[in-house]
Formats: structure tokens, sequence, C-alpha cells
């Protein structure tokens, strides 16, 4: 079904009612004899669904009501920081071939993705913007939205993004002006203690001219409950911290009364 949707050829992608039609769930039955085993689900604990093990429930507790949305997912596009990464691997192989190594070696990876890194760390990339080509990808997105809205697929009600200027950017190029866009600190980058990945105030982005439709409320208690300082928030995350901060936004996304959201 992804696959369908994300076909160059719009005749190619399936239609709303359709992908509703299409059949979500493997069964053994379904599959062919000579088909591996279907993967053992397991749910955690901590997610708020019930466990389970060998497929059978870990617990007596009643399963969770179904929740059916319509997710549309949307990366942000080439930030100025990207094309100076870009620039600096290039940079690295060109001098190791004049150094006579091959682009290849394993020598030459580690110089090109420690040339990348260092830009990484240059303060003028702090909360990058997107480029003029970032821009463009953007637009190239709400095209394809578009196209799939004109398919009969549902607007989406509610937009959920994140606070680094580069995903504002592209949610206001997306989704220009909608009524319900919520800037929300959980879809934020991992916090890497990168210039390139850290964020203005919610209290001075909310300024801009370009944002000024879009809600910052849950970004400002943020600040104002735990302060501007993300040292404070326990300094970068490791990915550990950045799964726990996922899943507890999906089950914020499956509570709130939206059935159609663009994150």
């Amino acid at each position: 079904l992804v696959r369908g949707l994300l076909a160059s050829e719009p005749g190619a992608r399936p239609s709303a009612q359709e992908a509703l039609d299409r059949r979500w769930t493997a069964r053994p039955e379904d599959l062919p004899s000579d088909a591996p085993p279907l993967p053992v689900m397991r749910r955690r604990l901590s997610s708020g669904f019930q466990s389970l093990e060998d497929g059978q429930p870990a617990t007596n507790e009643p399963a969770p009501e179904i929740v059916v949305k319509t997710v549309y997912l949307v990366r942000h596009g080439e930030a100025l920081h990207n094309i100076e990464e870009r620039k600096a691997k290039s940079q690295a192989v060109a001098e190791a071939a004049e150094r006579g190594l091959a682009p290849t070696c394993e020598a030459v990876k580690t110089l090109s993705e420690k040339a990348r890194k260092l830009v990484l760390e240059d303060a003028a990339f702090h909360d990058a913007p997107l480029s003029a080509t970032g821009k463009v990808m953007a637009l190239n997105a709400q095209g394809e939205i578009n196209q799939l809205l004109g398919q009969g697929f549902p607007q989406p009600s509610c937009i959920l993004v994140s606070p680094l200027e580069r995903t504002l950017q592209t949610a206001a190029l997306v989704f220009p002006g909608h009524p319900s866009t919520h800037v929300v600190e959980a879809l934020r980058e991992r916090r890497t203690g990168l210039p390139c990945d850290e964020r203005k105030r919610a209290d001075v982005v909310a300024m801009r001219q370009t944002f000024d439709y879009m809600s910052f409320n849950h970004l400002a208690e943020h600040d104002s409950r735990r302060g501007f300082d993300f040292d404070g928030d326990g300094g970068p995350e490791d990915k550990d911290e950045l799964r726990s901060r996922t899943r507890a936004f999906l089950e914020d996304l499956r509570a709130q009364e939206d059935d159609v959201v663009a994150v």
C-alpha cells in the first residue's frame, strides 16, 4: 500500500476507498505454504498497550479500544547545514584522493565523516533554516499531498510540528495558514547538543509573521515549566530517551480527538 501511495504516476496510486479496503494485517492462512512464520507481536507495558508474548496476553487487562487515524508523515526539506555537510565530505574525499587514497577505503570514509561532523559544530547553523532547495522540496510535498486529497484522501484537521525552524518553515509551505497548527516539543529532533539541533525560545519564534497563525501554547508551557535550559532536561538525549519521548507522543496522538493528522 505504501509503495502504491508513493508511486510517481498519480494514476498508479490507490484511491482513498481502495486504501481503506486493503487488508492491513497478514494472517497465517493467507500466506503461501513456504512463507516464513509471521513475527510475534510484542508491546511494552509502558506504551499503554497489552503486552503479548508468544501470541498470548501477558496480563488479564482488557484489550484497549481500537483507534483508527489517518496520519500524514512529512519530512522537512533540505536545511543550510545539510549543504555544508555535503561540501565538507566532498572536500575531504578530494583531499584524500590527492594523497592517493581510494574514495572507498575506510580511512577516507572516516575522514569524510569527521569533516561532516565538524561542520555541525559551527554555531552559525544554530536552528538552521531551509535552503532554497529545501523550500522547493516542501512545495513539492504540498503538491503530492494535494494529489492525495484529490483522490479522496481526507484533509488533515490538525497539523503537529516540531519547533525547529526548518520544520516550521516546511509546515508553513505544505499547509499554509492551517487554522489548527500546533508546535509540539515532543516532535523535535533528538537533542544532540549540536547547534543545528537546538531551537529558539517559543516567545521568539511565535513573533515571526510567517508562523503567527500557529499555536505555540504547548511550547511556551514547556519553556515556562522546565525553563529554556536544555541542560536542565538532562543534556543531549540518548536513543533510549528518544524512544521514550516518541512512545509518549504516540499515546498522546492516539488519545487526541482529531482523526486526520499531519505530523
